[in-house]
Order: structure tokens, then sequence, then C-alpha cells
């Protein structure tokens, strides 16, 4: 599971649900795992995961988070500078 920082929202709109479906399928890819459920909501990530190993489990966690990490932190930024708050 994945969760925001104090329950922060991280999935925010259609941009957000597109990408991380992304994120994990690309992830699945490069990690060897086989998705079996998923649930996105607002502001945490279930996924059902079966790993051959725990080698390939722990790669497909870094991926997406890492993946998700980097394309949330960049659209955050974007929309702060865009509506002129200093943070």
């Amino acid at each position: 599971m994945h969760r925001g920082n104090n329950r922060q929202a991280i999935f925010e709109s259609e941009e957000d649900m597109v990408i991380i479906k992304d994120d994990i399928k690309l992830s699945l890819l490069k990690s060897g795992c086989y998705l079996l459920a998923y649930v996105v909501m607002t502001n945490h990530l279930y996924l059902l995961i079966t790993p051959q190993s725990k080698t390939q489990l722990a790669a497909f966690m870094q991926s997406v988070a890492n993946r998700y990490a980097r394309y949330f932190s960049c659209a955050a930024s974007k929309n702060r500078h865009h509506m002129g708050r200093a943070i």
C-alpha cells in the first residue's frame, strides 16, 4: 500500500490515475511480478501482487514509488509556481 503523508491526497485528477496505472504496468514489466488486483483511492493505493521472489517485490515497489513520487513532486512544484505561492 502507498499512502500520502498525513493522508494527503496523492491521486487528485484523472491524469494522476492514468499516470499511476502506467507506472504500475511499467514496474510490473521491469520486476516480473504479477498483479492480481488493485484499488486506487484519492490518498492511497492497494495492490495485490504475486512476486516469484522477495527481490522482485522490492524492485516493483521501489519502481512504482520512485516513478510516482517524481511525477507528483514535479506536478506539485508546477502548481505552486503557477499559483504564485512561495512554499
